[in-house]
C-alpha cells in the first residue's frame, strides 16, 4: 500500500518553525550589532570632525596672536582653564575649557562678535601651557579624552595641540627687516 503525502506532519512544521526562529534570532542579533557599531563609528567620526575643526581654528588664532595669557575665572594663572589671545587688530579671542565642551569667544572690546562651541569633551586633567623660551611663544593644550562619566581618562586618548604665537607677525617683521637691508 502506497501513501501519497500531500501535507506535512505537525512535528515537521514544529522543526521548521524552530529552525526559522533560530535563524531570525541570529539575523536580529547581527543587525543589532551592526547598528551599534554604526552608531559608535558615527560618534567617532563626529568627534574627529569637531577635533579637526577645533585644532584648525586654534592654530590659526594662536598664529595671529600678538600676545597670549592664561587664567581661570578668578584670574588665577596656576590652574588656567582660559586662554586669552590678543590680536594686533584689537580683537581678543578667549578659549574656555568647559565640563563638556571647549568654547571660543571673539570680542572687540566687551562686545562678543563670534561664538563657537567644540563638543570634544575635555577632562579635568586638561591644561593650557605657554612656553616663552622662544622668539614666538609656544601655546599648547594637552587634552585627555575622558570616559562618559568623565572620571576615568581613556587609554590612548591624549591629544597634544601646539602652535607658535605671533607666527604671522614675526614672519611679516622678518620680511620687512630683510627688505630694508
Amino acid at each position: 500500500m502506497k501513501r501519497n503525502r500531500t501535507a506535512y506532519s505537525l512535528i515537521e512544521m514544529l522543526v521548521v518553525m524552530s529552525l526559522l526562529s533560530v535563524v531570525l534570532g541570529a539575523i536580529g542579533l547581527i543587525m543589532n550589532t551592526a547598528y551599534r557599531t554604526n552608531q559608535h563609528m558615527q560618534k567617532a567620526i563626529e568627534y574627529r570632525e569637531q577635533l579637526d575643526r577645533f585644532a584648525t581654528r586654534f592654530r590659526s588664532d594662536v598664529h595671529q596672536a600678538a600676545s597670549v595669557a592664561m587664567n581661570d575665572k578668578d584670574g588665577n594663572a596656576a590652574r588656567a582653564d582660559r586662554l586669552t589671545l590678543t590680536l594686533s587688530n584689537g580683537q581678543t579671542i578667549e578659549y574656555r575649557l568647559g565640563p563638556d565642551r571647549v568654547e571660543r569667544f571673539v570680542r572687540r572690546g566687551t562686545k562678543i562678535e563670534h561664538y563657537d562651541t567644540f563638543q570634544i569633551t575635555p577632562s579635568p586633567a586638561n591644561e593650557w601651557t605657554i612656553n616663552r623660551e622662544r622668539i614666538c611663544p609656544l601655546v599648547s593644550l594637552v587634552m585627555q579624552r575622558a570616559s562618559k562619566d568623565r572620571r576615568v581618562v581613556e587609554s590612548g586618548g591624549t591629544i597634544y595641540l601646539t602652535a607658535a604665537a605671533g607666527l604671522i607677525h614675526s614672519h611679516v617683521l622678518t620680511v620687512k627687516a630683510s627688505e630694508e637691508d
